[in-house]
């Protein structure tokens, strides 16, 4: 996905998904976005993404 938004020139960062980063308050019960993506006409959105192959 890193490869496909660098392609398009997309702004994003991309968000470590490693359990240890998680705070011990959320356990694995949490899950976070995997980028958060700059839009000039929206702002910031949260991806999730999804492999399905």
């Amino acid at each position: 996905m890193n490869a496909w938004l660098q392609l398009h020139d997309f702004s994003y960062v991309a968000i470590c998904q490693a359990p240890d980063t998680f705070a011990p308050l959320f356990g694995t019960a949490v899950k976070r976005p995997d980028f958060l993506l700059l839009l000039e006409s929206i702002g910031l959105i949260a991806i999730d993404v999804k492999n399905y192959v």
